[in-house]
């Protein structure tokens, strides 16, 4: 890597784990306050996650440019489902997604069990979609979401720690960067915290298993947008 590539990893490796969380946790606050008053604050916070989380894509993007082999270095690569580990997880993931329809289902077709969700899971209401209108702008940010979150949380942390901490093993990467994941989670609560960097576990325990970015994806993705 060249000696620009090596500072924009080392830059935005300090962004992920040391200034996301905080950024997310003040704007948050001020969408709580501004969704009373503005009818648009919504949409326009929804504008700004599109905008800031494309804007981490361009950044890995520039670090892995000089590699030979780019795509693979962040599991941009078709999944390999080959012997019985990879097969468990495999149906792990099946799992995680059938459950997850089930539960939509459910709580699409009971009001009751949706409000009394909302409530066990504490939900950070004022990010939540309101209107028609919302709710579309919202599918756009659940797609961005499963596919920039997973290139940065997992694919770029993963790589980064393999390429400067090689001593570092590999659940220990696991770990960190699913930990990285719930804390920039904070503006959820300690419950979100705590969902999310599960959630980052499952997802990274898929993405080394298959080799490939794309079912964690995919899985982040439905979730989001079923939520």
């Amino acid at each position: 890597m060249i000696s620009s590539s090596l500072i924009l990893a080392h830059l935005l490796f300090a962004y992920t784990v040391l200034i996301e969380s905080v950024l997310g946790v003040r704007q948050y606050q001020k969408l709580q306050h501004r969704v009373q008053i503005d009818p648009e604050a919504r949409q326009r916070f929804y504008r700004r996650i599109l905008l800031i989380e494309w804007a981490w894509v361009a950044v890995i993007g520039l670090i892995l440019l000089p590699l030979p082999s780019p795509l693979p270095a962040i599991g941009l690569v078709i999944p390999q489902f080959n012997g019985p580990h990879q097969g468990f997880v495999f149906g792990a993931a099946l799992g995680l997604l059938a459950s997850t329809l089930v539960l939509a289902v459910l709580i699409w077709k009971s009001p009751p069990l949706r409000r009394r969700l909302r409530q066990m899971l504490d939900s950070p209401a004022a990010l939540l979609p309101a209107t028609s209108s919302e709710r579309r702008t919202w599918v756009a940010v659940a797609l961005t979401a499963g596919i920039c979150e997973e290139l940065l949380f997992r694919g770029f942390l993963l790589f980064y720690f393999a390429h400067f901490f090689p001593a570092l093993p590999q659940w220990g990467a696991i770990g960190i960067s699913s930990a990285t994941f719930g804390v920039a989670h904070a503006y959820q609560g300690g419950k979100g915290v705590l969902r999310t960097g599960l959630l980052g576990l499952v997802l990274a325990f898929v993405y080394v298993a298959t080799g490939s970015l794309l079912p964690s994806m995919a899985l982040h993705t439905l979730i989001d947008v079923l939520s």
